[in-house]
């Protein structure tokens, strides 16, 4: 058996060397480099015109399936899903807390007895007048704690004002509270609904 002048002792693993193609360097005649090495059949090139009609100037043009640039722009057009289903994610637990919270702050101050120091005025020396605004559910009598205060901030007078229910729901109230010594300042210590 003989082997054609193209072929014979330029066979690598198996395969003919194609002619005018120079052999790798590197690669003797039946060594098969492992980084070039088919594996399996080989592929058939896609045609252009899948149907084998003629191609006329009128006929359309077939668009290859994958266009890896096109491909690459669409990818860079939208978001990661997953990245997206994060955001969604994350944006609906914050409106959730935040609901909660306001929930929670709304329910905690409903009936509740507030209080806010307007200011104060002083009659004599032994005597200072503690006006505030007192905030309670309608129709609720409270007692409050007002207490004078020296320029030491210690505690010179102490009184406790019970303000009647009322059909408002702000008062204002002006307590006079008499002291030991001469009073700077007065504050409302504390409010609490009368049983």
């Amino acid at each position: 058996m003989s082997l054609s002048a193209s072929t014979a002792g330029s066979s690598r693993g198996g395969c003919a060397a194609r002619p005018g193609v120079p052999p790798r360097s590197g690669v003797t005649d039946n060594e098969v480099h492992p980084l070039t090495a088919r594996r399996g059949p080989r592929r058939r090139p896609v045609h252009p015109n899948p149907t084998g009609a003629a191609m006329t100037s009128g006929a359309p043009h077939i668009e290859p399936d994958w266009d890896p640039a096109r491909e690459e722009a669409e990818a860079e057009a939208r978001p990661d899903r997953g990245r997206l289903l994060w955001w969604v994610l994350g944006s609906a637990f914050v409106v959730v807390a935040m609901a909660m919270t306001i929930w929670y702050g709304v329910s905690a101050t409903r009936g509740a007895v507030t209080s806010t120091d307007i200011g104060f005025e002083r009659n004599g020396d032994l005597e200072i007048v503690m006006i505030f605004d007192l905030t309670r559910p309608t129709g609720t009598a409270v007692t409050c704690t007002v207490t004078a205060m020296d320029g030491s901030y210690a505690r010179v007078g102490t009184k406790r004002q019970t303000v009647p229910a009322s059909e408002e729901a702000t008062t204002r109230v002006r307590a006079a509270v008499r002291t030991t010594t001469t009073a700077v300042t007065a504050t409302v210590a504390d409010c609490a609904a009368v049983d």
